[in-house]
Parts: C-alpha cells; structure tokens; sequence
C-alpha cells in the first residue's frame, strides 16, 4: 500500500499540467506568391495546378482555396487520425512535384502546418533607454536566451526592427549609364549576397529582392559591379545610394509600468513545446527572466501581460478546492449515516483511488486539464460507493463474529463479486468514449481516461485497502466494534 501512495505522488507531482486538452487538428496550408499576377492568373497558373497534386495526398479530407492579386493561398484538412508530421510530410512531396509547372518568376510555394494549439504561454514586454538599434539586438539576446530553456520551443520578438541594407537609385544615373532596373536587380541576386537587403527603391518604387550567399558585410554592397551596354564596369555606388540602418516598422509595442508614460518597447511571446508542461515552462522562463535582470535588462521595465502557466495554477486551484470541499461534504453526509469510523474509512477511499489513479494517468500520456479534474470531481459520488458497502459490511459482521479480521474476511467473500461486477458495469458505460473520432474525441479522451482509472483503483481500494484500515481503526478505537 505505501509503495502505490508513493508512485501515486510521485506521479502527480510528475503529470503535465495545462488548461485544456492539446488537440491537434491536421491541416496544412500552402501559400505561393506570384508578383504582379491578376486573380485570375494566380487561379489558372498556380492554384489549379497545386490543386491537382494536393487531391491526390493520403488522407486528405477537405480542399480549399483562395487566390487573390499574387497570392495563392491552399488549405488542406487531413482527417483527424491522420498522423500529422507525416501528413504534412506528403503535403510538401505533392507540392514539390507541381513546381515544374508553376510560372518561373512565381515564388517557391511555402508549406506551413497549422497548429491552434501552439498559443503563447507568456507574453512579455521589456522596456529600456536604448535606441532602434539597441533594442533590436536586446530582443534578440533575449530570443536566444529564452530558446535554450527547456521546453521552449519557440520565441517570437514585436516591436523591434531589424538591420537592413537598403539601395536607393538614381535614376538619372542608372539612364546615363544604359543600364535597367532588372539588371541591378540581377547583379545584386548574382553576387550571391546574404547581407539583409530589404528591397531597392528607385522614384519612390520599392522593388523587393530576396537572395542567399556569401556577402555578408554591408560595406560590401556598394562594391558589386555591373556592365553597361557599352562594356564599362559600373560599380553600385556609381549609380544608387546604400545605407546600412533599420528596415520600416512593421510591428509596434509599448508599455507603461508602475505610473509611467507609456514608452517604445519589445514584446516576447513565449511558445511551449507540445506535451510540455506549461506551469514548469512558465516559472523556468520567469526564473530566467529574473536572472537576467542582472545582466542584460540592468534598469529595463519588464511586464508580464500573459502568464499561462499562472492561470492555469489557479485554474487547477479552484478545481482542487472543490474536489477537497466534495469530500468533506461526502464525509458529512456518510458520519451522519453510518457513524465516523466508517465515514473516515469510506472517505479515505477516496484519495487512495484518486492517488493510484493518477498513475494510470502519467504512464497513459494524459495530463491534468479542466476536463480531467472534472472528471475526477464527478467521480468521487461513484467511486466512494464500493467504499461504504465494504465499511458498512465489516461493521456489521463485527457485530457477529465478535472479530474484526475475520468480519473483514468474511466482508471480502460475500462483497466481491458484485462489486467487481457493478464497477466494470459503470466502467463499461464509459468505455465507447474512446471511440469517438474526430476532435471532439481528441478532446474528451481524457474522461474516460480518468474515470476509468478512478474506478478501477476504487474497487482495488475498497476490496485491498479498506478493510486494512478498518481493522487498524477498530483495534485503536475499540477492539471489539467498528
């Protein structure tokens, strides 16, 4: 008995923790941009052709599609037994087999998986006298702190804007030289640069540019060369303006803390990883925060705007709470039936199945959520019943045979057998629950995970363990009674 009570805690204290069932729902979205292409165009060239390939993926559910001006936008809903990393695996196989029917200027189609469960679990912001600059590479100093925590999966910074190079042209001088906007364009994606270009503007027209490769100092940019029509070498410096600053905002975050004006800030959003325990997640995170309050965020405002992990604490509080006040009632109304030994021993019954319970539920892959411990709240009205039938049994067979152990023995005969048989009754009832497909049976597993595991652990209580525990009360209480 002391060994199941110890696994029982250790289990407990090990589960996951989180607010709601982690369901996954298989869809995958495929997103092509075609620049410049009318909605028609993008329909025609790009849509349909994906289409035909994404049909014909395994397990594909659902279609559907929407093209506007340069964007093809195609989400595909697997059914919901489908395993999702390999659906997702088949997603990105089909796509890539249309790819040699796409338009040549069209992008590389991306491939995304939806997940809605991958909400942040702390949201974050940090405020500090510093410039554009400054703040950018605090945010990512933080970014990559945050993403060696256990756990973390993934960091997303706001608020910050990132290095950039930008090329404005001339365009009298780009004319003057018998040279084109394309072949600036081309220049620059040939010499395989890799420094952070964001686009290059010339009358006011951003003409967006995207290249990898091996230039990775800005100071390097304005040497590229191109050739003019007449074969001169024409350096990029002779022709546009290259500064190495900030690309535009494109997200904005401010905080006011403790009274102050509200001031320019950064904003983390913290992801957990699936499965993971967002309570422990959270408080590691915080913890991390604090120690680097020391270091790097020396006299910066730090918010905590969303906490996950805390609401979830007193989330599982509140349900706790009422879990412990509906035992304490049980006990009452049991004292006030059958007597107080046998209420104590019955009552008792209930956290010994709700402990080795719990173990089912650790080694089962469920976690505690809102749904478990309701669960375990709607559970202790059935499972206390096997409890006082036992109880009830010893005390009045003590009465005739005059002996604990042996109206303990004689309880356990006789009682059993229905009992068993009542319980897997009620078990039975709950067991077509792990049929149910789809989401909705994704995220009800969890009931008739846990009240399965409840009552199966109350009849091992009720035939194991109370009948131990009334012959210890009844042999310090009374010798002769229960």
């Amino acid at each position: 008995m002391g060994a199941l009570i110890v696994s029982g805690t250790f289990s407990i204290l090990s589960i996951s923790k989180e607010s709601s069932p982690e369901v996954i729902i298989p869809i995958g979205v495929v997103s092509t941009v075609l620049r410049g292409g009318s909605a028609e165009d993008v329909e025609k060239l790009v849509t349909n052709k994906l289409e035909q390939e994404i049909a014909n993926v395994e397990n594909i559910d659902k279609v559907t599609s929407t093209s506007r001006e340069g964007v093809s936008v195609i989400t595909a809903q697997f059914i919901a037994s489908a395993d999702i990393d390999k659906s997702i695996q088949a997603l990105k196989d089909a796509v890539d087999k249309a790819k040699r029917d796409l338009p040549t200027d069209a992008d590389a189609p991306y491939v995304a998986k939806v997940n809605f469960s991958d909400q942040p679990v702390l949201v974050v912001s940090v405020s500090q006298d510093l410039s554009p600059a400054g703040l950018t590479q605090l945010g990512d100093d933080l970014e990559r702190e945050l993403k060696k925590i256990k756990g973390v999966s993934s960091v997303d910074v706001a608020g910050t804007r990132k290095r950039q190079v930008q090329v404005v042209i001339s365009k009298d001088k780009l004319a003057s030289y018998g040279l084109s906007i394309n072949q600036v364009v081309g220049a620059i994606q040939s010499a395989n640069a890799s420094a952070p270009i964001g686009s290059i503007t010339m009358a006011d027209v951003d003409y967006p540019i995207k290249f990898d490769g091996s230039i990775d100092e800005a100071n390097q940019v304005p040497d590229i060369t191109l050739q003019a029509p007449n074969g001169t070498l024409v350096f990029l410096r002779d022709i546009a303006f290259v500064s190495d600053g900030l690309e535009a905002p494109k997200t904005y975050s401010r905080i006011s803390a403790d009274g102050k004006p509200s001031q320019n800030s950064l904003t983390l959003s913290i992801r957990k990883k699936s499965g993971g325990d967002v309570s422990k997640i959270t408080e590691a995170v915080n913890l991390k925060l604090e120690e680097l309050k020391k270091t790097i965020l020396v006299g910066a405002d730090v918010v905590v705007s969303i906490d996950a992990g805390e609401q979830v604490k007193n989330d599982l509080y509140e349900l706790s709470k009422t879990g412990m006040e509906t035992v304490i009632l049980v006990m009452i109304v049991l004292f006030l039936t059958i007597g107080w030994r046998e209420s104590v021993v019955a009552g008792l019954s209930i956290p010994l199945s709700f402990v080795i319970a719990f173990i089912g539920l650790l080694y089962s892959g469920n976690t505690i959520n809102f749904l478990s411990l309701f669960s375990l709240i709607l559970a202790i009205g059935i499972l206390v019943d096997s409890g006082i039938v036992v109880a009830e049994a010893i005390h009045t067979r003590v009465k005739i045979y005059g002996d604990v152990e042996r109206a303990a023995e004689e309880s356990i005969k006789e009682y059993s057998r229905p009992l068993i048989a009542g319980t897997m009754t009620t078990v039975a009832a709950f067991v077509p629950l792990f049929f149910l497909s789809g989401i909705v049976g994704q995220f009800v597993k969890s009931i008739p995970f846990t009240l399965v595991f409840v009552l199966i652990a109350s009849i091992f209580v009720a035939l194991g363990m109370v009948p131990i525990l009334a012959t210890v009360i009844s042999k310090k209480v009374n010798k002769n009674s229960l």
